[in-house]
């Protein structure tokens, strides 16, 4: 009978001890250090001309402030909307109502003073106006408060039947483009 084999000694490398001069990284600080929600809601988008206004939504639950701002992408000739809603715990009563006034919140903004911009690059043959711009449907919702995936489904389904393409963005949104920003 043969005598077993010794395993083979393997190398590590000596520990160094950390000195007291040596400053050590705290563990997961990158990951605390997040965009806030509402940022990247203002940020989105940065090829497109945006306007932001404040406003207030009459609820049965009472008034709740939110930002709505309209996106101009001149480039396609198109606009599209989108709502940053605070943490509150009717954010699905709130995204319903939105539903509803998506058709009159664009037709507002066309009518305000500011909202008339002009677009045009020196070497193009014609200028593009917001008024030239249309509305495509889409609706971007970042809210801050948990909605489940069966409230998802309902408002998808409420925003599709009223003619609109609606993306929710949450705070798991946030939490990877904080992630995908530090890269």
């Amino acid at each position: 009978m043969k005598p077993a084999k010794k395993p083979p000694k393997v190398k590590s490398q000596p520990k160094q001890p950390i000195t007291e001069k040596q400053e050590i990284p705290p563990v997961g600080k990158e990951s605390t250090e997040l965009i806030s929600l509402e940022k990247i809601f203002k940020d989105d988008f940065p090829n497109t001309m945006r306007q932001s206004f404040n406003a207030e939504i009459n609820t049965p639950f009472g008034i709740i402030k939110i930002i709505e701002q309209e996106y101009m992408d001149f480039d396609s000739k198109s606009k599209f909307l989108g709502f940053y809603i605070p943490f509150c715990s009717h954010t699905y009563d709130i995204c319903k109502i939105l539903a509803n006034e998506c058709e009159n919140i664009m037709k507002s903004m066309e009518h305000m003073e500011q909202a008339k911009a002009t677009f045009w690059m020196p070497t193009d043959s014609a200028q593009t106006s917001s008024d030239d711009l249309i509305f495509s449907g889409r609706v971007y919702i970042y809210y801050e408060d948990y909605l489940s995936l069966q409230q998802l489904a309902d408002l998808e389904r409420l925003y599709k039947s009223k003619g609109l393409s609606v993306i929710f963005r949450s705070r798991a949104h946030m939490v990877l483009r904080s992630l995908g920003d530090k890269k």
